[in-house]
This record gives C-alpha cells, sequence and structure tokens, in this order.
C-alpha cells in the first residue's frame, strides 16, 4: 500500500514537469473553505525557521500540492507524501494532521495561513512531533508583475454580463485552467500560451432581387346606351394598347428587395503551443451554439458562482458561471474549469 501515494505522487510530479514554473503569488487565488486547497500547488518565495533565519527560494525548489488525501511536499529532506487525516478550518485559516506514507509513526501538521479575503499568506509545515515548524512565505506580485498581469488577464470582477444575450463580442483570458476530472490539479495559464475564449456572432445578410411584373391596362370607353365604361376595347384602341405596351417594354425593370438576416453563434479556444519541433503553433477549437439558458442558484454566499449560462454545442454542453455581481469568473468545457484572475 506505500508505494500507492508515491506512484499518485510520481504522477503529480510528471503533471507539473511540463508547465512554466512560477511562484504562488498571494492574491493569485482566495480560499474560503479546505476543499479549495484540493488540487493546488503552493510555490513559496521564502523559508523562516522559527529562531528568525530566513532564505529566498526559487520557484522550484520547494512546493506543496494538495489532493484528496495526501500533500506531497517536493524540496530537500522534507520531499515526501503524506497522509491527510483531517482539514479543519481554523482562526487563523486551516490545519491539515499528517502522517508520513512511509513511516506512519511520523506525524505532522501543515498550517494555512490567510490574510484578507482569503489569500494564503504563509505555510508553516512540521514533519513530524521531533521537528520544527518552517514558515514558507508566499510573495505577492510585484508593481511590473502586477500591472502586466492586469493587463492580459481576465479579473473576477472585471467582465459584466448583464443577460445572457450580451456575452456575444466578448474575450476572456483565463488565469487557471483546472482539471475536474484530474484531482482539481491547477495549471497557471502563462501570457506566452496566449490562451483566448471567445464568444462570437456571426451576422449574414442576404438579399433576393424579385422581378416586379405590371400589369396591363386596358383603355375602356364610354358607351352612350348604357351610360356606363366597356372594358372592350375597338380595334384602333387596341392597335394604341399595344404601341403603349411596347413603350412599357423599354423601361428599365423594377425589383422588390427581400433581405434575410442569418445570425450564428460560435464560441472559439484559441491557445499557443509548442510542437514536438519547438515550434509555436495555434491550435483552435471552435463550438458553434445551438441555444443557450442561465439559471440562478440563490443559496450561493456573496462572491460565489451565483449564475450559470449553459450554452448547448455540437460537443455537448459548457457552461459560464458569473458572481453575484454578474461579473464571469469561470468558464467549463469538456472536464476543465478556466478560471479568471482572483478566483
Amino acid at each position: 500500500m506505500k508505494l500507492i501515494p508515491l506512484f499518485f505522487g510520481m504522477l503529480f510530479s510528471l503533471y507539473l514537469s511540463g508547465q512554466e514554473v512560477n511562484f504562488s503569488y498571494l492574491s493569485d487565488k482566495h480560499f474560503y473553505d479546505p476543499t479549495d486547497l484540493v488540487g493546488y500547488v503552493f510555490r513559496p518565495s521564502v523559508l523562516e525557521t522559527t529562531d528568525g533565519d530566513s532564505q529566498e527560494l526559487e520557484p522550484d525548489e520547494y512546493s506543496f500540492g494538495v489532493s484528496g488525501s495526501y500533500l506531497y511536499v517536493k524540496g530537500g529532506d522534507l520531499t515526501a507524501a503524506y497522509n491527510i487525516g483531517t482539514i479543519n478550518p481554523t482562526k487563523y485559516g486551516f490545519k491539515l494532521s499528517l502522517m508520513n506514507a512511509r513511516d506512519v509513526l511520523k506525524a505532522g501538521h501543515l498550517k494555512v495561513i490567510l490574510t484578507g479575503p482569503g489569500f494564503v499568506d504563509a505555510l508553516v509545515f512540521k514533519a513530524s512531533k521531533d521537528d520544527e515548524e518552517l514558515i514558507f512565505m508566499l510573495p505577492e506580485k510585484s508593481d511590473d508583475v502586477y500591472q502586466s498581469d492586469k493587463a492580459y488577464y481576465t479579473d473576477k470582477w472585471e467582465s459584466f454580463v448583464e443577460h445572457p444575450d450580451s456575452i456575444w463580442g466578448t474575450n476572456i483570458h483565463p488565469y487557471f485552467e483546472v482539471g475536474i476530472e484530474n484531482g482539481n490539479k491547477h495549471n497557471r495559464i502563462g501570457q506566452s500560451d496566449s490562451l483566448t475564449i471567445s464568444f462570437i456572432e456571426e451576422i449574414k445578410i442576404i438579399e433576393k432581387k424579385k422581378k416586379i411584373r405590371k400589369k396591363k391596362k386596358k383603355k375602356k370607353e364610354f358607351n352612350i346606351e348604357t351610360g356606363d365604361l366597356d372594358d372592350e376595347a375597338t380595334d384602333d384602341q387596341e392597335t394604341t394598347d399595344e404601341k403603349e405596351t411596347d413603350q412599357e417594354n423599354t423601361e428599365e425593370p423594377q425589383y422588390k428587395i427581400k433581405t434575410k438576416i442569418i445570425k450564428s453563434y460560435y464560441i472559439i479556444l484559441k491557445r499557443n503551443i509548442q510542437n514536438e519541433m519547438g515550434q509555436n503553433e495555434i491550435i483552435e477549437k471552435k463550438l458553434k451554439v445551438k441555444k443557450w439558458k442561465e439559471r440562478e442558484d440563490k443559496t450561493v454566499k456573496k462572491g460565489g458562482d451565483r449564475f450559470q449560462i449553459a450554452f448547448s454545442t455540437q460537443k455537448g454542453e459548457v457552461f459560464l458561471y458569473l458572481t453575484d455581481k454578474r461579473k464571469i469568473s469561470a468558464f467549463e468545457m469538456n472536464g476543465t474549469m478556466y478560471l479568471m484572475d482572483g478566483y
């Protein structure tokens, strides 16, 4: 049984190894509930000891990855898989009780220290009861990083959708992609990935011309006997009518134009990837939207995903999530959640 957590730990590491390694910034994600930790990887920038010593870290030097049952720690002598016994809310955030998967006698903990609206400020790790606590600090974004991210990524409180029909013409740039069916593993989306989700309305105007046929008018004559106008014309009159008809045929034909408007709707996901040759390649997924409808969950807490717009496509349903303020917070497609910055 000891091989099981190690095996999944290897999978966890393989999943991360293919991604660009960055620090986990304090403002990257909100953590309101213990379940929000599952699938997330923390990469601290500073290590402090209880006696006051500190050292700066590289982004790939230490990491803490939380799954449903294990905490995977990477870094120096701490590298191991730890069984998670419980995750309990506390005044400072959350506390995970741990047991070393290789040595069940070693029991420790991980304290998740929150600040502000659910941001993780620090992790306090104790491998066992005989080890000292180590404090791992998460960095704040520098001004340059903050301004760059703000200009590129879609913030959770940025894009307002007044009603479902007003989504068309909107482009969003998510910050995280989360594999729902893969343990909720979070992958930071780099700006170089150029991941864009677009909601497109295409309008085609088709014009059809139909020739207008003129009705021929017969010349009528006054009948003295009856006092009425007769429909039948004399031979002389018929000749006159023929001449008039010949004149009409020389005129430019007139047309009636009928206009038909066809609207089509698409959701397009584009991203930049590196192929096997190391060259950049743009891939595109295009979904044709047949219809859409909105649902509301009034039980959701403030700031949560209160509204869901479900789009029916040729590949099944995809979903857009809005906050209680009707701001875009996430998009779900094919078992992957795309989260906006600050989700």
